[in-house]
């Protein structure tokens, strides 16, 4: 057998597979292959419709008919001119000329570009195939590294990529896969590997060339299955291994034989051995003890006087086992209750002596200390008058020995610390390759759309590249990088929009110290409320042209339009109606009896509503403003609102981010979807669409960010508004498509991507 093929094919456990994934292998009769050889195909269509696995099917069937069956086969087996490489290519032109027939004819809609196929054939050590795609395929080779016997000799394997698709092929027909053929030798124990695109994200080539040349194609496959299952769970990984049994032509040498072998040469190569073994055995350190003491030795031996080594034999004693008696359990017990009652005793007289008699007992620490410390002057006297005494071949003894302690010492902390440095080194790189891994397993989910395993996936990186970063000698341009990949792809899970701001006016040139607060849209014209100045702005829509509407508005700390045409702004002791026509009525209706008293207002049907999180309610007004009524129906804690808005439901933002939905007067199921980083200080909601259909927006100034969702609650996006000063408040133009926004004492808008 030239060749062996092995297929893998892993499908998710914990999600649905976006894709069709089949790996064939042609399983023929025993001339045919021993004739044509084996074919096989792997394919991903980028599609889960029925229509996908017709498809499929339909290779299975027609490809191996188009081969084995070939009209040419039988003229060229007569002839012996076979060349596998042509018929593979007459079967690949018939198979574009019925996948075309067979797709008009099931009405599969499916574009080459959404096709990733490769097929082929191998014969004996030759390979031929062609695809279409984003298919992998790598060649995995043995150089042989010259050593000075064959048995020493060292297999390195190299990966060369192969090209699948030449970049001609986006150009072919609507139902062309196949346009050109590649073909060559597979080199003697050389591999040969098709992979979908995901698989080379998770097990890197040197890795995947490591598993399949040290292991048979069968267990190299059920190796990466088992690696595959702890990585991920949510994408399919799909290969196909193709093996040259073949192993190539080694010119063997006659080795020599050592006809003079005697007992001397015997037991030198006994000898030999013994001290290569005793080197590799012995501890390695700072200090080589060896070393030195064979450079001691041979020092020694070259002495006059040194005594001659003389052979002798060593004979090991015999060790005698004798039984050890062993006392019984409660006699073990007996004698440490014994222990333990002996010293509480003991402890028990003495503390009792100490209390009886604190001053002799005082006295006598006294007198124990002072003997002691005079003991201790008595032991160094003793101790220095003994070293002063030695000869001085003692005292060179006694400093060789304090050097060698020294060393001794100094060679263990040094072992140690090598030990430990080379583990933190170890642990770091595991851990870079660990975070790099991860970032990998992020961009696959959100190839594949898994936003939430890539969330938590993301959280694990960050907490990862925090503990990199704890390291002494951590590469700080290489956290630099992993954060700001972490930030990217932060961006892509958040669905952050760089929002293109642009101003529209600054009101500081109608009135140098305007402090506008609050922001109504009409049709044509935007109105803007400065309550400490008494004034308001108009802006027109169609030329961005600003004027003071009016400079004598006292009541003006709240506003809503109540219709397209009419606003109106108030405050807790009245307020004022302002038409698109220029015109103002006056209303003289309290609305409340303090101005903290009243939240924000909104109107839905004409009627205004007011949200008063001191009184805890949301109020009604009569269409003349002149009696209200409490809308909420039920006894809720509605004290951290902060804004709401109306669409036929209510919404209500809550401080910590919070939304709650009603519907006449009642809670109803609303649950906004999560969001990174979490909404944590929000100031104004906003609606836009009908109640079903449209969308809410929540502005949060400290992010520097509006979030918008749709009326289910799912997150669409988030505008990222790169502006200095805080946001105010914004509107929402559903015509315009554009969102304007009240920035200090200036209008800014930018394009609501949202709406179009």
């Amino acid at each position: 057998m030239y060749y062996k093929l092995s297929r893998l094919l892993l499908t998710p456990t914990s999600a649905r597979p976006s894709t069709t994934v089949e790996v064939f292998i042609a399983n023929p009769q025993i001339d045919q292959e021993a004739l044509l050889g084996k074919l096989f195909f792997l394919t991903e269509i980028e599609s889960t419709k029925p229509a996908a696995l017709k498809l499929v099917q339909f290779f299975s069937a027609a490809l191996p008919q188009a081969y084995y069956q070939s009209e040419k086969l039988s003229l060229r087996e007569k002839m012996g001119t076979l060349n596998i490489a042509e018929l593979f290519e007459t079967a690949l032109t018939k198979l574009n000329a019925e996948c075309e027939t067979f797709c008009k004819k099931e009405k599969i809609k499916l574009t080459p570009k959404t096709i990733n196929i490769v097929c082929g054939v191998v014969y004996k050590n030759k390979l031929a195939f062609s695809g279409n795609g984003s298919l992998k395929a790598l060649l995995v080779y043995a150089e042989t590294k010259a050593a000075n016997d064959e048995l020493s000799a060292k297999k390195i394997y190299k990966i060369t990529p192969l090209e699948v698709a030449s970049p001609d092929e986006k150009k072919g027909g609507a139902q062309k896969l196949f346009t050109n053929v590649s073909e060559g030798t597979i080199p003697p124990e050389g591999y040969v590997i098709f992979t979908n695109e995901i698989l080379p994200e998770y097990v890197t080539n040197k890795h995947l060339s490591k598993i399949i040349t040290t292991l048979p194609p069968t267990s190299a496959v059920e190796q990466i299955k088992n690696q595959l299952h702890k990585i991920n769970s949510y994408v399919t990984f799909a290969a196909l291994i193709i093996k040259n049994s073949t192993t190539p032509h080694v010119q063997r040498a006659i080795p020599k034989l050592n006809v003079n072998v005697t007992a001397q040469n015997s037991l030198e190569q006994m000898q030999e051995i013994e001290i290569e073994t005793e080197r590799h055995l012995a501890s390695s350190g700072v200090v080589r003890t060896r070393r030195l003491w064979l450079f001691i030795k041979n020092a020694f031996h070259k002495l006059p006087l040194a005594p001659q080594e003389n052979l002798r034999m060593a004979i090991r004693d015999k060790i005698f086992f004798t039984k050890k008696s062993h006392r019984r359990f409660l006699t073990h017990i007996a004698a440490a209750a014994k222990n333990i009652f002996d010293i509480f005793a003991g402890l028990a007289v003495y503390s009792w002596r100490f209390l009886s008699h604190p001053r002799q007992s005082g006295a006598a620490f006294a007198a124990a200390a002072r003997s002691l410390h005079r003991r201790a002057q008595q032991m160094f006297l003793k101790t220095l008058h003994w070293f002063v005494r030695l000869s001085s071949r003692h005292k060179a003894l006694l400093g060789i020995f304090v050097i060698f302690s020294v060393l001794f010492v100094y060679n263990v902390y040094a072992l140690v610390y090598s030990k430990t440095q080379t583990a933190a080194q170890k642990n770091y790189q595991e851990l870079t390759q660990t975070i790099r891994q991860k970032q990998n397993q992020i961009e696959a989910s959100l190839l594949y759309h898994n936003e939430t395993g890539a969330r938590d996936l993301l959280n694990e990186t960050q907490a990862l590249v925090n503990e990199l970063a704890n390291y002494p000698a951590a590469d700080q341009k290489l956290i630099a990088e992993l954060q700001q990949t972490n930030g990217q792809q932060l961006e892509k899970i958040s669905h952050v929009v760089a929002a293109a701001v642009h101003e529209l006016t600054q009101l500081t040139r109608l009135n140098a110290h305007a402090q506008p607060q609050a922001i109504v849209a009409q049709a044509n014209t935007i109105l803007i409320a400065d309550a400490p100045n008494h004034a308001l702005y108009r802006l027109q829509n169609s030329n961005a042209a600003a004027g003071v509407f009016s400079d004598n508005a006292p009541t003006i700390a709240f506003g809503t339009g109540l219709d397209p045409d009419t606003a109106l702004f108030l405050s807790a002791n009245g307020g004022i109606l302002v038409s698109d026509a220029a015109t103002f009525a006056a209303v003289d209706t309290p609305f409340a009896a303090h101005d903290s008293d009243i939240t924000n207002v909104t109107s839905y049907n004409g009627r205004l509503y007011v949200l008063s999180a001191t009184e805890n309610n949301i109020f009604r007004f009569a269409a003349n403003y002149q009696s209200k009524t409490a809308w909420l129906k039920e006894d809720l804690n509605i004290n951290d609102a902060v804004d709401f808005a109306i669409d036929g439901y209510v919404y209500l933002l809550k401080k910590d981010g919070g939304v709650t939905r009603f519907l006449s007067g009642y809670t109803n199921a609303f649950r906004l979807a999560d969001i990174a980083p979490p909404l944590s200080a929000p100031t104004t909601l906003r609606l836009s669409g009908d109640s079903e259909t449209g969308f809410v927006y929540i502005l949060e100034p400290s992010q520097k960010r509006i979030a918008v969702f749709d009326k289910k609650g799912a997150f669409i996006l988030q505008y990222k508004i790169n502006l200095t000063e805080n946001i105010a408040s914004f509107a929402v133009l559903e015509k315009e498509k554009k969102i304007i926004l009240l920035v200090g004492a200036s209008l800014y808008e930018f394009d609501a991507s949202n709406l179009e």
